[in-house]
């Protein structure tokens, strides 16, 4: 698929995920972001979160990608923000090894990326692999992330309230000698 195709599809798919939160009666924004705008959605951002329950925010791909993927977006947001919690949804419920669920997950090596790929998804740009960078890069602020399946029902209240769903990735932001072998630990 063409990156126009792409850009045409993502303003289509937009416009309709906003119509069903409306019509679900849940209040929600969207922003449409590029790199250039990022540090000045910061403000926006908070304002926004005092106001509404949801926030979605999706790169602006019918102007240009810039991120290359939304969990790239989604992290960066997540630093900026000094979340505590970034969700990446999906439509696996999680990230998967060996054809199994992971619980949950400490540690990022090449040994675990070496059992995931890229998306397979004629539409989607990244998948796994690109959702482990993400969580690489929010727990560079500390947070922790959720890697679940966004086709379930009640998935955000889910993970919200506690619920084991998903994979939960936990990483100690280290650089190169501070890691040792032990951090990197997959737990199902």
């Amino acid at each position: 698929m063409h990156n126009g195709d792409r850009a045409a599809l993502a303003a289509i798919g937009q416009a309709r995920m906003m119509h069903a939160f409306h019509a679900t009666g849940i209040d929600a924004a969207q922003l449409l972001l590029t790199r250039q705008d990022i540090d000045r959605s910061t403000r926006v951002l908070h304002v926004l979160l005092r106001q509404l329950p949801i926030i979605v925010v999706n790169e602006n791909d019918p102007v240009g990608s810039s991120f290359g993927n939304n969990d790239a977006l989604a992290a960066e947001l997540a630093v900026l923000m000094q979340a505590r919690l970034l969700i990446l949804l999906s439509t696996v419920p999680g990230l998967l090894v060996d054809g199994g669920p992971v619980c949950c997950v400490t540690g990022i090596d090449e040994e675990l990326l070496a059992h995931v790929q890229g998306t397979t998804s004629v539409t989607g740009v990244g998948g796994m692999r690109a959702k482990l960078r993400a969580a690489q890069r929010a727990a560079s602020c500390g947070a922790a992330t959720v890697i679940a399946d966004g086709r379930e029902r009640d998935i955000l209240r889910r993970i919200l309230t506690g619920e084991r769903v998903g994979t939960l990735l936990c990483l100690r932001h280290a650089t190169g000698q501070e890691r040792s072998k032990r951090d990197s630990e997959v737990i199902t």
